[in-house]
Order: structure tokens, then C-alpha cells, then sequence
């Protein structure tokens, strides 16, 4: 909160107390605003509701997820699970049962994983970035899953190995893709952190300019 005579900030106690320091990193920026209450918000005796001057003062402040362990030890290895399924193509495509068998592995693995990740998150009722990541993934896994119950049942060898190998072009491709949106995903996530973070060193510079200032009066 911008204000001359007595400006607002997040007082350092107050990250002592806040006892998720190593999962988030809280900002010193806090800001408020003067807004009007809904009509859900307002108590429902009818002889206490003053419909046209009722208001609120909204504070907040900001924190952001330290992610760097989630990337190491969740994000990485769902990759590298995901990734490995593109070896299966390897095997001939007229032997789906061996086929079927390492890819139900990995959805197996995959789905296993996303079990144990969930332990390590709070309980929400959205879905994380990390989320839509492990379903996406899982996904491909049943994708891939799916094109090899069809290409051993469906073509004769030659036709087959034809397709299989069109077929590996074009999850390869879809692979691409799903982490491409990843990226996207994570810029937007870097670009409102390190906008908070600008914001947050703007407002700490006029904090001290503000506190020079009143000291010298």
C-alpha cells in the first residue's frame, strides 16, 4: 500500500513465522484496497444490512512456490518415464503381447508415481501444474498403449512396420508438443513471479526513500 504518511510492509517477524519458508517464498510487497461488500458477504438479519455504505478494506500479500525440488525429483523423472515409453517401438510390431506388457509397465509406473507425488502436495481442489502434467503424460502412455493393441491385431508385417514407423514419427511429434505447452506454461509462471518480484524491489526502494525522508523532518 502506496501511502506517504504511513506506508506497509511485511514485516520481517513475520517470515519467521511463516513456517513453509523452504516450499514458498513470501514477498515483502503488501498492498490493500478499499472495496464494497456483496450481498453474500453482508449479514443476512435484515434489520443489520445498510445496503449503500457498507465496505471492506482487502489486504494482500504475495508468495510463490520454490520449485526447484519439484523439477529435480517429480517433473524430470515423469519425462524420463514418458519418454522411455517411445522405446517399445523397438519391438516387432507383431508381437503385441510383449508390446502391451512393457507399455501397461510404464502406465502402471506412471500412475504409481502419481500417487506418491500426491503425498507431497497439499490437498486442493484444482489441478497443479504438476497435475495436468502427470495426467497429460499418463495419457500418452494409454495412447501409446491403445496403437499397439491396433497395429498387431489389424496389418500383416509389412504393411504394419510401415505404419509403426509413421506411427513413432507421429508421437514423437505429439511428445514434442505436450512439452512445448509445458514450456509455455512455466514462461507465463516465470513472467508473473519475476513481474512480482520487480514490483516487490520498487516498493522496497520507496519504502526507504519514504523512511529517509522521515527522518529528516
Amino acid at each position: 500500500m502506496i501511502n506517504p504518511e504511513k506506508p506497509s510492509y511485511l514485516h520481517s517477524n513475520a517470515k519467521f513465522v511463516f513456517v513453509d519458508q523452504q516450499k514458498w517464498k513470501l514477498f515483502d510487497l503488501v498492498e490493500s484496497k478499499e472495496d464494497g461488500l456483496t450481498f453474500d458477504e453482508l449479514s443476512l438479519d435484515m434489520d443489520d444490512i445498510i445496503f449503500p455504505s457498507s465496505s471492506k478494506l482487502m489486504v494482500s500479500c504475495y508468495c510463490a512456490r520454490r520449485a526447484g525440488y519439484y523439477f529435480s525429483n517429480t517433473f524430470f523423472l515423469i519425462f524420463l518415464i514418458s519418454i522411455s515409453t517411445l522405446s517399445i517401438f523397438a519391438i516387432d510390431p507383431k508381437l503385441p503381447q510383449n508390446r502391451l506388457q512393457t507399455t501397461c509397465t510404464f502406465l502402471l509406473t506412471s500412475v504409481s508415481f502419481k500417487w506418491v507425488i500426491n503425498k507431497s502436495l497439499p490437498p486442493v481442489s484444482y489441478l497443479t501444474s504438476l497435475d495436468k502434467y502427470a495426467i497429460c503424460c499418463i495419457f500418452f502412455i494409454c495412447i501409446n498403449c491403445a496403437w499397439h493393441a491396433v497395429i498387431g491385431s489389424f496389418w500383416e508385417k509389412n504393411r504394419a512396420t510401415e505404419l509403426d514407423s509413421w506411427a513413432l514419427i507421429g508421437f514423437v511429434g505429439l511428445f514434442f508438443l505436450i512439452h512445448l505447452g509445458l514450456l509455455v506454461w512455466f514462461l507465463v509462471a516465470y513472467f508473473k513471479v519475476t513481474w512480482l518480484k520487480r514490483k516487490e524491489k520498487k516498493f522496497m526502494k520507496y519504502l526507504k526513500e519514504n523512511q529517509k525522508k522521515m527522518n529528516n523532518i
